[in-house]
């Protein structure tokens, strides 16, 4: 074993080893028949920087060697890791865990930081773009799309006496919705289906709440986040991250010698396998999570906001990515007209009183619902002018949210072949992006315009509508969006 000083003299040194095996091997076998004599050992590629996790699965940042030019040239390019046998090859994984794996090792994999420094940096990034997305529930749906091919029908599979999948059971509710196997819309044998855990009842099991992702987007359904989290963030994450771990803690590699061992080590070695593997797992998911088994963030503000937006080294070139808020359906503050009961009435709990608290004063007012504010705490807010200044914007929002509507229809327009017809879209092609930005963009523009009727009301009541004006010229030249582009 020899240490170099560059990937040139580690390629000169690889070279020199082919040559010496080609021509020893021809030496010792060699035959009487030259045409038999093909053995020819080449240099091919070096590794920068290499994690080697088990046989045939690894990554690392490949350099290939051309031995015509005597150069060596990073593939697929600086920075990107090569992979072998990783969750980035599988079809049966999710994006957010496929598309997130590269730039988790690119950051692990970072030549230009020390190992303590790609670690933060890549811990920082797993809570930024993965847990807090999943436990705030505002990730995208694509990127949680599983799919998995369905060999036979339920009915098949129920002959056979086994335990239905989860995409079994799926299939079942979709022959179901379709009114029966043989309709136009239900899945048939062969077909590859995507589904998403929701939630459900407590003890529902995971099989049960599998759903198809247009029909759950479409019926506001909530992902099970935990889900995710425990079966396919968690255990991706901790399998590339209790190597790594381990080795450092360790600093040097013991092989059944408990003398040579350091401090950590030789408290290994009263363990058995299992029992190992569980402490280096908990030692690793407290690092990554700040908690054995549950997820707290283990990064301080200040942390946060300095590793804020880290990217691996072959997209720090890029220019970042500034993504519009998109609006949601969360509870915003309604007059006092609009305050209603809450629920239904128990008659064991008949005599308590349903209301609700002013979002400003704190007052309880009975039969008013959650979010309302009081006249009172109104007349005091649009003193301020808030509400015009929202309105504004709401209105200048609404009409991005158009515009970006018409632009994603003919888009689809185009694709189906029908640029000049008006006809409606009816693709629900889940591996597509744009169906998933028009659901989203549709979502906002509903969550927007109750808001925007939530204002106004506000603003009649005060009777400071009249005030309201836009004061850009461009914004009111903007054209509402045809029938054609809205569907």
């Amino acid at each position: 074993m020899r240490n170099v000083k560059d990937l040139h003299e580690a390629a000169a040194i690889g070279v020199q080893m082919s040559e010496f095996i080609t021509a020893e091997m021809k030496r010792r076998y060699t035959t009487d028949s030259p045409e038999h004599n093909i053995l020819n050992l080449e240099f091919e590629k070096v590794f920068r920087k290499i994690l080697l996790l088990a046989k045939k699965r690894y990554a690392g940042l490949k350099y290939e060697y051309d031995i015509k030019t005597n150069k060596l040239t990073p593939k697929p390019a600086d920075g990107v890791p090569t992979t072998s046998g990783l969750e980035t090859k599988r079809r049966d994984t999710t994006l957010l865990v496929s598309r997130s794996m590269d730039d988790v090792l690119g950051l692990m994999l970072d030549y230009r930081y020390p190992l303590d420094t790609n670690l933060t940096r890549m811990r920082a990034y797993v809570w930024e773009h993965m847990v807090r997305p999943l436990l705030n529930n505002t990730i995208n749906m694509r990127l949680l799309i599983v799919t998995k091919q369905l060999r036979m029908l339920p009915w098949q599979y129920a002959a056979d006496g086994r335990a239905l999948p989860i995409h079994v059971q799926l299939a079942q509710k979709l022959i179901e919705r379709a009114g029966g196997e043989h309709a136009q819309n239900a899945p048939r044998a062969g077909a590859r289906l995507p589904y998403v855990v929701v939630e459900g009842s407590k003890y529902s099991k995971v099989s049960e709440r599998g759903e198809d992702p247009v029909y759950a987007l479409d019926n506001n359904l909530r992902i099970d986040s935990r889900y995710y989290l425990d079966r396919h963030v968690r255990p991706t994450l901790l399998r590339l991250l209790v190597p790594v771990l381990t080795n450092q803690k360790q600093k040097q590699k013991v092989i059944g010698d408990p003398s040579k061992a350091s401090t950590g080590a030789r408290r290994q070695f009263g363990m058995s396998e299992t029992t190992r593997k569980r402490h280096n797992d908990a030692q690793a998911a407290e690092f990554l999570f700040g908690h054995i088994k549950d997820y707290h963030d283990p990064l301080s503000r200040a942390e946060q906001r300095q590793l804020a937006g880290v990217r691996p080294m072959y997209k720090e070139h890029l220019p970042p990515v500034h993504k519009r808020p998109r609006y949601t359906d969360k509870p915003t503050f309604q007059s006092a007209a609009k305050a209603g009961a809450t629920g239904k009435q128990n008659t064991l709990l008949g005599s308590v009183v349903h209301g609700a608290r002013c979002q400003r004063c704190k007052k309880f007012v009975a039969g008013a619902a959650r979010g309302f504010m009081c006249s009172a705490c109104v007349q005091l807010a649009d003193g301020s002018g808030n509400n015009l200044a929202k309105m504004r914007t709401s209105m200048l929002d609404i009409e991005e949210l158009y515009d970006e509507r018409r632009m994603l229809a003919d888009t689809c327009h185009d694709c189906m072949g029908c640029r000049d017809a008006p006809r409606k879209i009816t693709c629900q092609n889940t591996d597509c992006q744009i169906l998933w930005d028009r659901k989203q963009n549709l979502a906002s523009i509903n969550a927007l315009e109750k808001r925007i009727d939530t204002i106004s009301e506000v603003l009649v009541s005060t009777r400071q509508l009249a005030r309201l004006h836009i004061t850009d010229e461009a914004d009111t030249k903007r054209a509402r969006p045809t029938s054609k582009s809205l569907q």
